[in-house]
């Protein structure tokens, strides 16, 4: 497929997603039909399930959204892979977590619409498999470098980072009050830091009580 092709399609695609999001968050998923959202997209229905099988696989596409930004995120700096594997990590993680924030209504609608449908084991595996392995590569290159604990291996390392990120995702869906960038970098300052203080602690590995 040619690039431009591509783009079209991809612009197609983030069309109907977005204005699927508009209408989950103005009258909820179920009450949403896939008429109202190719009239809202300005698409035919034949369009919609080109892109999308079904109204449910519109729940997974968020994760293509947060893979495609992180893609982004590694090809706009040439220095990403020289970085520290702590700071590494928290660009992809604050990548993803700045992309909810920007439509903080549509992220937490969507969310919700995920966790009460499916079980938390269910969702996406294509693109949380995806995440993992981007994750355990990461690890695995600090590991190498004595940045990271060795002696576990990578990919339970990868799930364990990948949870805290869950984590701050869910308080924030309870908590609209707080801010969804800077919980995620907190908890996962606590995964990477630890829990036991030292000397070599720094401030920011500590979750501040209300925050």
């Amino acid at each position: 497929m040619s690039t431009r092709r591509q783009q079209q399609k991809e612009a197609t695609a983030r069309r109907i997603f977005e204005a699927a999001m508009r209408l989950f968050r103005e009258q909820g998923y179920a009450e949403t039909t896939v008429e109202q959202i190719v009239q809202a997209a300005g698409v035919a229905k034949g369009t919609f399930f080109t892109h999308f099988p079904s109204k449910d696989a519109l729940l997974d596409h968020i994760g293509a959204i947060q893979m495609a930004r992180i893609t982004a995120t590694i090809a706009d700096d040439a220095s990403f892979t020289d970085r520290p594997t702590h700071e590494q990590l928290h660009a992809l993680f604050g990548t993803m977590a700045r992309g909810l924030a920007a439509q903080p209504a549509e992220a937490r609608a969507l969310t919700a619409e995920i966790l009460a449908r499916r079980s938390l084991f269910e969702v996406d595996p294509q693109h949380i498999s995806a995440l993992d392995r981007l994750i355990e590569a990461v690890v695995a290159t600090g590991q190498s470098r004595g940045e990271i604990l060795a002696s576990a291996p990578a990919a339970r390392i990868a799930i364990l980072v990948r949870g805290a990120y869950f984590l701050g995702l869910f308080e924030w869906v309870q908590r609209p009050e707080l801010d969804l960038p800077t919980l995620v970098a907190q908890y996962l300052d606590l995964v990477l830091h630890g829990i036991t203080p030292g000397p070599d602690k720094p401030a920011s590995a500590s979750l501040q009580p209300g925050v």
